[in-house]
C-alpha cells in the first residue's frame, strides 16, 4: 500500500496560533520575494544530504539524491474559498508551485499565515523547503474541490506491477503529451504523476508512466520508486508453510553465527561519532 507520507511535526498549541495569525494577502502571480533568497531545488538537495538520501536514479539515468519529504498538513480556506497557508513550524518556509505559465515562489514566515487570492479552480501541487525539511502537498482554487478517487490500483507500466493507492487527485489533463501520459494526478497528496485514467472512480485503476516525488522539482522518474516504497503483489503466492519455517529457522541460525562469531573476534573499538552539519539556506 502506497501511503501519503508522515505529516510535518508541530505543537498542537502553534498549530493553534499559527491558524489565528494575522492574513497575509498575496498575489499568486508575483508574491513578494523571500527576505532572503531562496534556491528550492538547492535548497531541496541540501537537506537530501543532511538526511543522508539514498542515490536514485531519473529517467535518463542520471543520479541524484532526494529527501525525503513530510507531507504539509496545514492548509485551509477562507469564506471566499481561497487557499491559506499557515506554519505552525519554527521555520520559515517557501512553497514552489506552477501557476499561470510559470513556477511561483511564496514565503510563509515561522508562526505566520498567507492567503494567496486565486480564484482559478484547479489542483496546485508544491513542494515547500525550509533550512531542516523538504514538505509536499497541494492546494485548490476557484472554491471548488477537486475531483478524488479513494482506494485505487495503480498500475506502473515501467515495472509491470500493481499499487494500492489511498487516494488519486486529478491535476489537469494534457493532450500534447504522449499517449498514455496525458493524465496528471497526485498520488497521495503527495507524488505527482503522469498517465492514465483507466476506470475513474472509487476503487477504479489509473497507469503510471511518470512520477514526481517532489512536485515541480524533483526529478522525473519512471514510477518504480512507488513501487519500491509499497509492494502490495505478492513475489511468489501459495509457498508451503514448511519453506517458510525452514527459511527462517535457517536464517536464525545465520544471525546466530555471525554473532557469535564476532564475539569471538573483537575488532577493535567503534569508530567515533561525527556530528551532522545544519542545512541553510542557499541560492543568493
Amino acid at each position: 500500500m502506497a501511503v501519503k507520507p508522515n505529516a510535518l511535526p508541530a505543537d498542537p498549541q502553534a498549530v493553534d496560533a499559527a491558524r489565528s495569525a494575522p492574513p497575509i494577502q498575496v498575489d499568486p502571480v508575483s508574491p513578494p520575494p523571500p527576505p532572503q533568497p531562496v534556491d528550492v531545488a538547492t535548497q531541496a538537495q541540501l537537506v537530501a544530504e543532511h538526511q543522508g538520501a539514498e542515490v536514485r536514479r531519473d529517467v535518463s539515468g542520471r543520479e541524484y539524491r532526494e529527501a525525503r519529504p513530510k507531507h504539509w498538513d496545514y492548509v485551509s480556506y477562507d469564506d471566499q474559498h481561497h487557499p491559506m497557508l499557515y506554519n505552525p513550524t519554527r521555520e520559515d518556509f517557501v512553497f514552489h508551485y506552477y501557476f499561470d505559465g510559470g513556477y511561483r515562489d511564496v514565503f510563509v514566515p515561522a508562526g505566520g499565515q498567507v492567503v494567496l487570492n486565486l480564484d482559478v479552480r484547479a489542483v496546485f501541487p508544491y513542494t515547500a523547503v525550509s533550512p531542516s525539511y523538504v514538505a509536499v502537498g497541494s492546494f485548490y482554487g476557484g472554491g471548488v474541490p477537486p475531483v478524488v478517487y479513494n482506494n485505487v490500483t495503480a498500475h506502473v507500466v515501467s515495472v509491470n506491477r500493481d499499487v494500492a493507492v489511498n487516494r488519486v487527485v486529478l491535476v489537469g489533463h494534457d493532450d500534447n503529451a504522449p499517449n498514455g501520459q496525458q493524465d496528471i494526478f497526485m498520488l497521495n497528496d503527495s507524488t505527482l504523476a503522469h498517465g492514465q485514467i483507466v476506470d475513474g472512480r472509487n476503487g477504479g485503476t489509473v497507469n503510471i508512466a511518470t512520477t514526481q516525488d517532489l512536485p515541480g522539482v524533483g526529478p522525473v522518474e519512471n514510477g518504480a520508486n512507488v513501487v519500491n516504497a509499497a509492494l502490495t503483489t505478492p513475489i511468489r503466492h501459495g509457498l508451503p508453510m514448511r519453506w517458510i519455517v525452514t527459511a527462517v529457522g535457517v536464517a536464525t541460525a545465520g544471525i546466530l553465527f555471525v554473532i557469535g562469531w564476532f564475539w569471538r573476534h573483537p575488532r577493535g573499538r567503534a569508530l567515533p561519532w561525527h556530528g551532522t552539519r545544519t542545512a541553510r539556506w542557499t541560492g543568493r
